[in-house]
């Protein structure tokens, strides 16, 4: 008896979420939450989780997506449904954050489906009598920066993208060994203390999955005071490692640090350049 209305009450719980996420979804607004919280969903369950509750919120961000959003007129069905790319859910998060704090210099490791958005946020700026955001984008892959430059080109995007192509090494954090973007290809090419929103989503962390550790000692000499990080496929082992990581070798600099609940999960925060 006990047992089953253990499973009643589970299942109260799930609705009771699952109505409440929706509601946020359709209303645009953000499921980022405490990453006390977000930590609550281990790796190991979260794929369980993700298709109980996430899943089916990322169907409706795809449909806020492609009809009724600013960024219907750029993103295509195969965007929205890439297993690899920034899934729907994170877009709307993504496109919030751009909206709510409308930074001057944007920074992302790894391009993708992020790269246009970026490009179309800074010409919506623009357009609108602005000063043009700076978009930086880093890429190891040559044959990848050409397929989003051709992209960006269809789309008239191409002149608000600063490409840098930065081949993998091998450094060493923290006593790990792992790769990471070459320190030598990015120096120069972004003036420091300049970028005030950062989307971490490179390199390929799967068969490597501590590849992103060395990415904030990458950018940390780039950002304002008070940016805001993001660091994408926090349901995965390897990046909540890398953000406890994070939190040790940088204590009181990771600032509001929060997770998104999606398909992939997404952390945020805002980084303090010194020790507080």
């Amino acid at each position: 008896m006990e047992l089953e209305q253990l499973r009643n009450a589970k299942r109260l719980v799930q609705k009771w979420m699952a109505t409440r996420l929706h509601r946020r979804v359709e209303q645009q607004r953000t499921l980022s939450v405490p990453w006390t919280v977000f930590s609550l969903v281990p790796p190991d369950r979260w794929q369980r989780f993700s298709d109980a509750l996430f899943v089916p919120r990322e169907v409706a961000a795809a449909r806020i997506l492609s009809a009724d959003h600013p960024l219907s007129v750029l993103l295509t069905e195969g965007d929205l449904s890439n297993a690899a790319a920034v899934t729907p859910l994170t877009i709307l998060e993504i496109w919030r954050l751009l909206m709510t704090l409308r930074p001057r210099s944007i920074l992302e490791l790894g391009c993708g489906v992020s790269t246009p958005i970026f490009a179309y946020y800074a010409q919506s700026v623009e357009r609108a009598g602005g000063e043009k955001p700076r978009v930086y984008s880093v890429e190891h892959s040559a044959e990848w920066i050409e397929i989003v430059r051709r992209r960006l080109e269809s789309e008239g995007l191409a002149s608000y993208i600063t490409s840098i192509e930065a081949p993998l090494r091998q450094v060493e954090i923290a006593g790990h060994t792992t790769d990471c973007y070459d320190q030598d290809a990015v120096a120069g090419r972004i003036p420091p203390g300049s970028v005030d929103f950062c989307l971490i989503d490179g390199p390929p962390a799967v068969q490597q999955p501590l590849n992103r550790l060395g990415c904030l000692p990458l950018v940390s000499s780039f950002l304002t005071e008070r940016a805001t990080v993001l660091l994408d496929n926090t349901a995965r082992e390897g990046e909540r490692r890398v953000i406890a990581q994070w939190r040790q070798s940088y204590p009181g600099r990771l600032l509001r640090l929060s997770g998104l609940f999606s398909s992939s999960g997404m952390a945020s925060f805002v980084w303090n350049p010194a020790k507080s």
